[in-house]
């Protein structure tokens, strides 16, 4: 669905937007949160959960941003509950009640998710010159399923009329990573118009040399 060369671009400006995020995570928790996303694709959902490597049953925890503007459509920083909680441990510098740890999880993660998808999501928008609204970010739990028919039903988005980019997520502290992924899902119009604006920007960056 992608060409090398469309790869590579969205590749560049979704790690630039991680790696904002990256800085702003450092400066929240004192210490270096070095982020990178070294897989970028695009499917659509029947494929999605072999893409990352997920089974449907698995119970995940997510932030979803809706936005809305030039294009339509969510965000969402996806992780399994282990790296949930290992980045919640990371980013609060202590170990919670196990009492208190859903709470703890959804409220760092929301926070996380919030700062991940708007920097993502302002970067594409700055790259591509498209204006974007941002909506609440809302923590939810469940399968891969039941995440994205929520997120999806919430941005007005059909699922069976949609296209996912997504990618890998690598946050670093230290010698200790943390995994998610980070998906933003498209109408088949709207990624359409994504595709078209990074064709132009690389034909744009051509005639500029």
């Amino acid at each position: 669905m992608l060409t090398n060369e469309q790869r590579e671009t969205l590749t560049e400006i979704i790690n630039a937007g991680v790696s904002k995020a990256g800085a702003v995570l450092s400066e929240l928790v004192g210490c270096r949160v070095r982020m990178q996303v070294p897989m970028v694709g695009v499917t659509n959902f029947t494929d999605l959960h072999d893409c990352l490597g997920i089974d449907n049953d698995m119970h995940l925890v997510s932030v979803c941003q809706q936005f809305h503007g030039g294009m339509d459509g969510y965000a969402l920083l996806l992780l399994s509950v282990e790296n949930g909680n290992a980045l919640t441990l990371r980013l609060t510098g202590e170990e919670a009640d196990p009492s208190a740890m859903e709470t703890e999880r959804a409220e760092t993660l929301e926070e996380v998710g919030n700062i991940l998808t708007n920097s993502v999501l302002g970067t594409i928008s700055n790259a591509v010159g498209h204006r974007f609204d941002y909506q609440v970010p809302v923590y939810r739990e469940g399968s891969l399923p039941e995440i994205i028919a929520f997120s999806s039903c919430g941005a007005g988005c059909s699922v069976s009329d949609s296209q996912t980019l997504y990618a890998r997520a690598h946050f670093d502290f230290d010698e200790e990573r943390v995994i998610g992924s980070i998906l933003i899902l498209l109408t088949t119009g709207a990624f359409r118009t994504l595709l078209e604006l990074v064709d132009n920007l690389r034909v744009k960056a051509k005639s500029a040399r």
